[in-house]
């Protein structure tokens, strides 16, 4: 269920999340052209790795948010289970 409800296409904080990302590209691109193969591969590895936190991150966010907002849900509307005798 939770895979159903995060979108891997879809980008949260939209329309900065698109800015940095240019930004960041745009600062690797040149970056890149003042290193040496070995240097440029390990900043290849150090984005990678970037990438792979951030998405740790906002699935972690996410899923703390719907269970949050499930107990939240329980409190305010407890389910009603059998009348008691």
């Amino acid at each position: 269920m939770m895979e159903r409800l995060m979108e891997d296409g879809f980008r949260y904080g939209e329309p900065v999340y698109t800015q940095c990302l240019e930004e960041m590209i745009a600062l690797s691109e040149e970056l890149r052209k003042q290193l040496d193969r070995e240097a440029a591969d390990l900043l290849d590895r150090l984005e990678d790795v970037f990438v792979k936190r951030e998405t740790a991150s906002v699935e972690g966010a996410f899923r703390e948010g719907v269970r949050v907002a499930i107990l939240l849900a329980l409190d305010l509307f407890p389910p009603s289970g059998p009348p008691e005798p």
